[in-house]
């Protein structure tokens, strides 16, 4: 099954304070980690780097020729899920299953990759998803309107998210209200295109947001070097 990768990385990183994706921790860009795993794995024929129109430049000349698998670097959108459309649109016409990554998640490990691989070949919409932790409260204006009790359903939606392309291509097809657009799951369940089969994901594939999730970053690439962290 021919599968590619679209790794998304064309937000703004205002929250963090820098440009996430370019931030160096061990000597590698927060995007090379990424584009280093999808690169290693048996499961992705191709990767297809989506940025903003600020770094398109850069990360051309960056990692083109570092990278074999590395097709192409799309111009994003405004909006993540716009970035992810012009993403499906570079795929191969062969191209039978797409994963879709963001960028800014760098600690994506080859076993995750090789799970959600596997679980594509008997489902059309497959994500990883982290069990939550903590009890969840719902707030506005600085007071608790009401806790959130039903904790054991509850979990948290991470990235590679992976469809078969018939499915995503069609969630991602006709007018879309781009900011309520929360991941490419969220598509697939509104036109109910396919069920999504969740597998477990890792607390080490979280998103880099804001500057202390940086502070996070480097104590985990620190760990792995010193052979404590494995992700």
């Amino acid at each position: 099954m021919k599968t590619e990768a679209v790794i998304v990385a064309a937000g703004s990183s205002r929250r963090a304070g820098c440009d996430k994706l370019t931030y160096e921790i061990g000597g590698k860009m927060i995007l090379e980690y990424s584009l280093d795993a999808f690169q290693s794995s048996p499961f992705i024929d191709r990767i297809i780097l989506v940025g903003s129109s600020r770094n398109l430049g850069y990360f051309r000349r960056h990692f083109t020729r570092r990278f074999s698998k590395l097709k192409t670097v799309a111009k994003g959108g405004r909006w993540r899920g716009e970035s992810v459309l012009q993403g499906l649109k570079q795929l191969d016409k062969d191209t039978q299953a797409v994963l879709i990554h963001d960028g800014a998640r760098p600690f994506i490990s080859l076993s995750l990759i090789e799970k959600i691989f596997a679980a594509l070949k008997r489902y059309k919409a497959v994500i990883p998803v982290l069990r939550l932790r903590d009890t969840l409260k719902l707030c506005q204006g600085g007071r608790v309107l009401r806790t959130l009790g039903e904790r054991r359903r509850l979990f948290l939606a991470h990235t590679p998210q992976a469809f078969r392309r018939e499915i995503i291509e069609e969630a991602y097809r006709g007018r879309i209200k781009w900011p309520l657009v929360y991941d490419d799951a969220f598509l697939v369940e509104r036109k109910k295109l396919a069920a999504v089969k969740i597998i477990e994901s890792s607390m080490f594939d979280f998103k880099i947001t804001f500057a202390e999730d940086l502070v996070l970053a480097k104590a985990i690439v620190k760990g792995y070097v010193e052979g404590r962290a494995r992700f």
